[in-house]
C-alpha cells in the first residue's frame, strides 16, 4: 500500500490532488511558511507506513524509485536508510550526476562529517528508525545534516542503489 501526503507549507498556490488516486491522498496545510523541516515533519507525523520518503517540491522520482529502494531495504533487514543516486537538474534538464553518487557509503558516520553522497529525495528509510530520530528541526539551512546526523549517532546502516532514479533541481 502507498500513501502520499502533500504537506503545503503556506504557499500561495492552492494544491489539488489530480483525479481520484488509486492509494490514500491526504494534503496537510501550514499556515505560516516554516521551511523545509517544519513541512518535512508534518508529513512524517501524518505518515503510517512501514517505510518513510520525502520529495521535494522542486525534484521527481522516476517510476520504480520507490519500489527498488524497498526491495534494497528488504534484502538488508539490518539497514536503516537506502538511497539512489541523484542526477542534478538545471534549466528543467538533467546535467549531470550529483557529486558523490558513484560511491556506495555505509554508514551516516563518519561520512557526513566531509560530504552527504545522498539527497534528502533520493532516500527511503525504515519507519522504526525515522521514529528513534524524533522530528525535523524547524530550520532554513543544513536540516538534512541535522536530521541525518541523528540517524548516524544511532548506528544507522546504509545501502545505495547505483540507477539515478532520482532528480533534483539546482538551480
Amino acid at each position: 500500500p502507498l500513501e502520499l501526503i502533500v504537506v503545503d507549507d503556506a504557499s500561495t498556490t492552492p494544491f489539488l490532488l489530480p483525479g481520484e488516486p488509486d492509494f490514500d491522498a491526504r494534503l496537510a496545510r501550514l499556515e505560516t511558511n516554516r521551511g523545509p523541516g517544519a513541512a518535512r515533519d508534518a508529513g512524517r507525523r501524518r505518515a503510517r507506513g512501514e517505510y518513510v520518503a520525502y520529495l521535494d517540491s522542486d525534484d521527481f522520482w522516476l517510476p520504480g524509485h520507490l519500489a527498488a529502494l524497498v526491495a534494497a531495504l528488504q534484502a538488508s533487514p539490518e539497514t536503516g536508510m537506502a538511497y539512489a543516486s541523484t542526477m542534478e537538474m538545471r534549466d528543467g534538464r538533467p546535467s549531470r550526476l550529483r557529486r558523490w553518487n558513484e560511491e556506495s557509503v555505509e554508514e551516516i558516520l563518519p561520512t557526513l562529517l566531509w560530504k552527504r553522497p545522498w539527497h534528502t529525495s533520493s532516500c527511503l528509510w525504515r519507519r522504526d528508525l525515522v521514529d528513534a530520530m524524533g522530528g525535523w528541526m524547524p530550520i532554513w539551512h543544513w536540516e538534512d545534516h541535522e536530521h541525518d546526523a541523528r540517524a548516524g549517532c544511532l548506528g544507522a546502516k546504509l545501502i545505495h542503489v547505483p540507477e539515478p532514479t532520482c532528480f533534483a533541481e539546482v538551480d
